[in-house]
């Protein structure tokens, strides 16, 4: 068995759990999250700051847990806005037929590397999801003869400062220099596959604190990745601006507000500012899978990473409309965290993860990447 830490560095916050892997279902030991306090305007350099603090605090809280001999081994997941990432389709053709090798993946997947230019990025993943063989999708060509191939690699890349900056934490406090990064947009699309055994078309979307990201999956592969700069930070902001309230105020009064905590004249003063905000971010929301659809339909099967009484009022409120080619959400999912936190040892009155996503990412690193 091993200590392992897992780091869910979302939007505009941290989640931070400890755990014991190595058995059918890994054993939590301690779980903390940090967040960030909203600004009234977006400024990336000022998220940037506040993350690494919150960073810092969830590390310190880990090492705590995890007494002076620290983790064997620190698993982070980058999500937006921390990297960039893409489904790339390299190809490869002669006129007379060829056999499909490692080395020939490897070296288009070293050539693709290359043409990384920028110095201050870093490359997190590249990972094969789709083998094209002569136009038909395969799930081993190794061995096979083709004369036209194609290889579909899902590649991101995030600030090379910024993930040094988390490995240097990870060594002063948890003393590993033993330190793995993924992206939210790849663990949740093999999560979510593994989870509900999906082989067909679905998209995920996860609604954080500052973003909200889509991922597209046809046919069982990662297709597209796409994200949009507003999340629940920015019905805060909204709330605050409208009722010229402070944003810890504002903050305060959205839980009441999910809780149904308001009397009904206050509820409807919220709902009529919430009702503008929330067609703004579906409007973005629309126009994100009308650029992603191309000639297709989308997906019917969409599966939310997120929960709260405010996102299921938004998930009903986005239900309920129609896109223009993408016809209704007919199976909207949201995640239950109790089906995820089942996946888990633990015991009474310790603390689980909040965040689904940091649930996928466990029982992803559960079993060695491999879901």
């Amino acid at each position: 068995m091993s200590l392992v830490a897992v780091i869910n560095i979302s939007s505009a916050s941290v989640e931070g759990l400890l755990m014991e892997t190595g058995r059918p279902k890994p054993k939590i030991l301690g779980s903390f999250s940090v967040e960030t306090n909203p600004s009234f305007v977006f400024k990336a350099d000022f998220l940037e700051r506040e993350i690494k603090k919150a960073l810092e605090a969830t590390f310190k809280n880990l090492a705590k847990k995890a007494g002076p001999k620290g983790a064997d081994e620190v698993f982070c997941l980058l999500a937006s806005p921390w990297y960039a990432g893409q489904t790339r389709i390299l190809h490869f053709s002669d006129q007379e037929p060829f056999e499909v090798t490692p080395f020939l993946i490897n070296k288009l997947k070293e050539d693709e590397k290359k043409l990384l230019k920028d110095k201050d990025l870093r490359l997190v993943e590249k990972e094969e999801v789709k083998y094209v063989l002569n136009g038909y999708a395969m799930e081993n060509p190794f061995g096979k003869r083709t004369k036209n191939f194609e290889l579909y690699l899902y590649i991101s890349f995030a600030k090379k400062n910024f993930m040094n900056e988390v490995e240097g934490l990870a060594k002063k406090f948890l003393k590993t220099p033993a330190v793995s990064f993924q992206t939210a947009s790849f663990v949740g699309f093999k999560g979510l596959k593994s989870l509900f055994c999906l082989k067909d078309n679905f998209l995920f979307i996860d609604f954080s604190e500052e973003t909200t990201e889509v991922v597209l999956s046809r046919d069982g592969y990662l297709e597209e990745t796409a994200s949009f700069a507003q999340g629940s930070h920015y019905f805060v902001r909204r709330l605050a601006q409208a009722l010229n309230i402070p944003l810890g105020e504002a903050v305060s009064l959205l839980g009441q507000y999910e809780e149904n905590h308001l009397r009904p004249e206050e509820k409807q003063k919220i709902d009529a500012i919430l009702e503008e905000a929330k067609e703004k971010w579906l409007s973005l929301f629309a126009r994100v899978l009308e650029g992603m659809s191309g000639a297709f339909f989308m997906p019917q099967k969409i599966f939310f990473l997120a929960s709260g009484g405010f996102f299921d009022n938004l998930l009903s409120f986005a239900g309920a409309r129609k896109f223009a080619r993408l016809g209704e959400f007919s199976a909207i999912k949201p995640i239950s965290q109790p089906a995820l936190v089942s996946h888990f040892v633990s015991r009474p009155g310790l603390s689980l993860p909040q965040k689904n996503l940091t649930a996928i990412f466990a029982l992803f690193v559960n079993k060695g990447n491999k879901m």
